[in-house]
């Protein structure tokens, strides 16, 4: 199993990099939107962010 996880690793952490920057774009487009008065949806845009960051930290974690 821990061979698995070692060879998962890379593309988790690959897939968790782009997860994050995707999730931070958001957050940037839903705090635009505030600005110009719309509702924003902040607690999505922070829950993709830190998703991203916890699987980069798990990817870390197995080497990558």
């Amino acid at each position: 199993m821990e061979t698995l996880v070692k060879l998962a690793a890379p593309a988790i952490g690959t897939a968790a990099g782009a997860f994050t920057v995707v999730g931070i774009i958001y957050l940037g487009m839903t705090l635009a939107g505030l600005l110009r008065g719309g509702g924003g949806e902040i607690r999505k845009a922070v829950a993709i962010t830190v998703a991203g960051l916890t699987c980069i930290a798990f990817a870390h974690l197995y080497g990558y």
